[in-house]
C-alpha cells in the first residue's frame, strides 16, 4: 500500500514539475511577446516619420493606423481563445 501510495505521489510530483515548466515557459514568452510590442512601436513611429518626409498624406497614414489596429485586436482575441481552449484541455483532460 505505501509503495502504490509512493508512486502516486511521485507522478503528482512529477506533473507538478512538468506544470512548472509549461507555467515558465509561458511566462517566458509573455515577456518576450512584451519587448516585441515595444520594438513594434519605435518601428511604427520610425515609419511615419518616413512616410511624412516621403510625402505621403497623413489621412493615408491613418487608414494605415487603423488596420494595424485592428489586426491587433484580431492577434490578442485570437491569443485569448488559443489560451482559453488550451485552459479547457488542460481542465478536461486531466
Amino acid at each position: 500500500m505505501q509503495e502504490g501510495l509512493y508512486k502516486e505521489q511521485s507522478i503528482l510530483q512529477r506533473g507538478d514539475e512538468q506544470l512548472d515548466a509549461i507555467l515558465e515557459m509561458g511566462q517566458q514568452a509573455f515577456t518576450d511577446l512584451v519587448e516585441q510590442n515595444e520594438i513594434i512601436k519605435k518601428t511604427q513611429q520610425k515609419m511615419v516619420q518616413s512616410l511624412e518626409t516621403l510625402g505621403v498624406s497623413r489621412e493615408t497614414i491613418r487608414k494605415i493606423e487603423k488596420k494595424a489596429f485592428e489586426d491587433k485586436w484580431i492577434f490578442y482575441i485570437g491569443a485569448i481563445l488559443t489560451l482559453y481552449f488550451f485552459y479547457l484541455i488542460l481542465k478536461y483532460l486531466r
